[in-house]
């Protein structure tokens, strides 16, 4: 994936998914990782209709074998919402987002680039439905996460 040969990383996913199932059950919290990264690589290439699917039951799956507070079962979500984001559902996007935030916000170090990221994702879902006063403090939130990391 990192070197953007989404179709031959699709590939060694979807034969590893095929393994994990074998070996351990189709509802594996490994299927549902597996699942993620296969999403990922159709969300990646732009084909959000493939995507969506692989994302929808990765995330029943791993909420199932790790519960909604793992940061594992956040990822599938915050790529769901992003997903949505970019088809212009806002108001499924919010949702998610607002559901995986607190997740990020419990796993990880309050200056966590990823939770900034979900942060400025979600201000992105308000401001563009014209809820201004929503997403202003996101983003106040998102800058101030990025200056004490120095990611600027």
């Amino acid at each position: 994936m990192r070197q953007q040969d989404y179709s031959g990383a699709r590939s060694a996913f979807e034969h590893s998914l095929d393994v994990v199932e074998k070996r351990f059950g189709r509802d594996h919290f490994g299927v549902g990782l597996l699942l993620t990264n296969i999403a990922m690589t159709y969300h990646l290439e732009g084909r959000y209709g493939m995507a969506e699917p692989f994302y929808r039951r990765a995330l029943v799956i791993l909420e199932k074998a790790l519960g909604t507070e793992d940061p594992r079962s956040a990822t599938p979500q915050e790529g769901m919402a992003k997903l949505l984001l970019a088809e212009g559902r806002n108001t499924e996007a919010e949702a998610l987002f607002e559901k995986v935030i607190p997740v990020l916000e419990n796993a990880h170090e309050p200056d966590d680039p990823n939770l900034a990221i979900a942060l400025i994702n979600l201000a992105e879902a308000y401001r563009m439905d014209g809820r201004y006063t929503r997403a202003e403090p996101l983003y106040r939130r998102t800058l101030a996460i990025v200056q004490r990391n120095h990611l600027s």
